[in-house]
């Protein structure tokens, strides 16, 4: 039998540690539970995003395999590495379990990248929960869905299948497995759905919250405040999938109706995102840019590249209108934090957002496909500064409510106690947050 200490030890397992643990183990630490991360990012990047920590915590970094020779490839090198990673990571538990003698009431690992397929096995008392985000399909990476793509390949096709291989074997070989939206546990196959739990790992809406006195400083002179007519676009990568392209081809309607609007994209421009790759220099933000030469007024355009977490809570703080597009894909931080900061958002509701937003009364959606229909949306924002507070202010109160980071955490401390209990009977009712709600 089980069992699980008020303040348990938890093993946490994430290629990029914190990732989406982030909020999470600031909560958890606060409670006094004791984390062991295991990361492939430097340490002092770790401790750089948790410096606000007086408890610290042990990270063990690791490296991941080398990469395969081309002459030993096999048909999936990404299937293929996962495969490696997992013996590695094993491996490397092993180690730590037998020299240091690492015993841990719960292991949560993100599973994507197969780091996670025989930690079982290395603790086997343990609560092992995976963390698999999405079921992948041609949809989720605009195939079928964005008229801007072409038809998908047979081989990338195939290749998503394989990748669903990963999904399905983290769910079936964990204790329990968790996902943050009802869309992401609906891509999974019927027989899967029963194992997962809907818990949103919540963001700290005391650190991302209105400010009056915000700044936001574009690097070009420009200072941007509260009240200003700033449009916001952040996204880990400025891609096809976070709508990058029906936003911007929105932007001239909009310069054109509003001659003092500032626009504001945050995200790295030529950094690989999770659709395809640009062949461009710039990226696919370069690239696009290129095709609206003329048409629009880049002195009002700052793209001022990924940003630390206190500039982009700045930045939608001054955001008088948030625009969130995306592919049928995971539902992003950022669009919470904005929401959090009291920020109106304009957004699509073909994925998880859709969980979120009730237009006109915490935001409003438009179709994906259609500019016209955004710029509009945007317009009647930044023409009713009354309306648009009250949205603003419905938003941050639906983050406090639905996506707090304290409810995840303790949701996530009674679901490890629940599977720990032999009678559990989580397997088949499966726990739901209140952003499932």
């Amino acid at each position: 039998m089980r069992s699980v200490a008020l303040a348990p030890r938890i093993v946490l397992v994430h290629r990029h540690f914190p990732g989406q643990f982030r909020y999470l183990v600031m909560a958890w630490l606060r409670r006094g539970v004791v984390i062991d991360a295991i990361g492939a990012r430097p340490a002092e990047e770790v401790g750089a995003l948790l410096q606000q920590q007086d408890q610290p915590l042990s990270f063990t970094y690791w490296e991941l395999p080398d990469p395969l020779a081309p002459a030993s490839a096999p048909l999936d090198v990404d299937l293929e590495s996962a495969l490696r990673r997992g013996e590695a990571l094993a491996e490397l538990a092993r180690g730590l379990r037998d020299g240091e003698g690492l015993h841990p009431d719960a292991v949560i690992c993100h599973s994507g990248w197969g780091e996670g397929l025989h930690l079982h096995a290395v603790w086997p008392k343990a609560v092992l929960l995976a963390y698999p985000e999405l079921y992948g399909s041609p949809r989720c990476l605009g195939y079928g869905f964005d008229p801007r793509q072409p038809p998908i390949s047979p081989q990338l096709e195939a290749c998503i299948d394989r990748q669903n291989l990963l999904a399905s074997a983290a769910v079936l070989g964990a204790d329990g497995a968790v996902v943050p939206t009802r869309f992401q546990r609906d891509s999974f196959p019927a027989p899967l759905q029963g194992r997962l739990h809907l818990i949103h790992e919540g963001i700290d809406a005391s650190l991302a919250c209105p400010n009056p006195e915000a700044r936001f400083h574009c690097g070009d002179g420009l200072v941007l405040r509260p009240g200003d007519p700033v449009i916001t676009v952040a996204c880990r990568s400025l891609e096809p999938l976070r709508g990058i392209e029906p936003m911007l081809e929105a932007l001239p309607a909009l310069m054109r109706a509003r001659p003092d609007l500032q626009v504001v994209l945050a995200g790295h421009a030529t950094r690989p995102g999770y659709g395809g790759v640009s062949s461009h220099p710039g990226g696919f933000l370069g690239e696009l840019l290129e095709q609206l030469q003329g048409r629009l007024d880049f002195s009002r355009l700052h793209a001022v590249g990924w940003l630390p977490l206190d500039q982009l809570i700045a930045l939608f703080q001054v955001s008088a209108a948030h625009i969130y597009l995306s592919y049928p894909y995971t539902l992003s931080w950022s669009v919470l934090q904005a929401m959090a900061c009291g920020a109106a958002v304009v957004g699509n509701g073909d994925g998880p957002l859709a969980e979120v937003i009730e237009p006109g009364r915490n935001g409003l959606l438009v179709n994906f496909n259609d500019p016209p229909a955004l710029a509009g949306a945007v317009l009647r924002l930044l023409q009713d500064p009354a309306w648009r507070r009250a949205l603003g202010a419905e938003a941050r109160r639906t983050v406090q409510q639905r996506f707090a980071v304290d409810w995840a955490a303790e949701a996530y401390l009674d679901l490890i106690s629940q599977l720990a209990k032999p009678c559990s009977t989580a397997s088949t009712s499966p726990g739901q947050s209140p952003a499932a709600g």
